[in-house]
């Protein structure tokens, strides 16, 4: 279910199998909002994992709108949860050595299917 908190922001949640909960919100900003030429659109995944009420960890994943063309907030939201999703895959672990920082393939997919059902985009 899509909750939208006292900024505005967009966010939902998710349990896993593990009982962690995943939450997951969005923010939208531009780098120069005074020149229209050169503003480039950003979406912000803030990916945040509790366990029995305890923060665990977050990870951040961005999408940055091309200056031509028109930002599409869905479309920015799927590529920043994407990216974020791409640092918690299994093999990215071995890089930063710390096992309780990654999503399984079954737990993204969890992920994916809320993301999907919430928001107004195709697969």
């Amino acid at each position: 279910m899509i909750k939208i908190n006292d900024k505005g922001e967009k966010m939902f949640s998710v349990t896993l199998p593990n009982g962690n909960v995943v939450k997951v919100k969005f923010q939208h900003f531009t780098t120069d909002p005074e020149d229209l030429k050169k503003r480039r659109f950003t979406t912000r995944c803030i990916f945040r994992v509790f366990n029995g009420g305890n923060y665990l960890f977050q990870a951040f994943g961005y999408a940055k709108c091309n200056p031509s063309d028109r930002l599409n907030k869905n479309v920015g939201k799927r590529a920043a949860l994407e990216n974020t999703l791409y640092c918690l895959k299994d093999g990215i672990r071995e890089v930063f050595k710390d096992i309780s920082n990654y999503i399984n393939k079954e737990e993204r997919k969890l992920i994916w299917d809320e993301f999907f059902k919430n928001f107004d985009i195709l697969r």
